[in-house]
């Protein structure tokens, strides 16, 4: 295993994941809370664990295992957006 190259991906996919991740994420998140308003952390969640299930097994496909650090930084932006998506929703559907 090449751990350069395995530093070097992850550093591209942690600022992919930040570039296009978090605004992505707001806006689905915003837009799920204000056209189903009950619920919209526990929503929200299960979006999150089925997000993260299936970015692990295309990770698992794509790179045969799992990088640990892009597995966390993955997890802490998607509740990131999950919190401040569904705080914005909930402003905006009021």
């Amino acid at each position: 295993m090449n751990w350069k190259q395995v530093g070097i991906f992850s550093l591209i996919l942690f600022f992919v994941l930040v570039t296009s991740g978090i605004p992505f994420g707001l806006v689905v998140f915003i837009a799920m809370v204000v056209k189903y308003p009950v619920k919209p952390y526990v929503h929200a969640f299960y979006i999150s664990i089925f997000v993260t299930i299936v970015s692990t097994i295309f990770e698992l496909i794509i790179i045969q295992h799992i990088v640990f650090t892009v597995f966390i930084i993955n997890t802490v932006l998607l509740l990131l957006a999950l919190l401040s998506g569904v705080f914005i929703g909930n402003y905006f559907s009021k």
